[in-house]
């Protein structure tokens, strides 16, 4: 027990450098809003992603089909070079 007790924070401190490394690199990798050229809709679905929605209830809430929130969702991860939603948390939230 003790030295789980001692490899948690240690564990914890790698698993907060691997994203911090990954998303506070300057120059390219760097992504503001500014600079993302996101549609209205593509900010709205984003922000329903943000909010833990799943694609399914998105294409439900704003009455389009799921192919087509799925097109958006692709269409987001490549203007803000994500390939996936925590990805995306990471790169919205630093």
């Amino acid at each position: 027990m003790l030295i789980l007790n001692l490899a948690i924070p240690h564990l914890n401190n790698l698993h907060k450098n691997f994203f911090y490394q990954q998303t506070s690199r300057k120059g390219i990798d760097q992504i503001s809003w500014e600079t993302t050229d996101l549609t209205d809709r593509e900010i709205e679905i984003t922000n329903l992603l943000c909010q833990g929605l799943s694609p399914g209830n998105i294409s439900k809430s704003l009455c389009i089909s799921l192919s087509t929130t799925n097109k958006h969702i692709a269409n987001i991860y490549e203007k803000m070079n994500v390939s996936s939603i925590q990805e995306l948390l990471v790169r919205i939230l630093t």
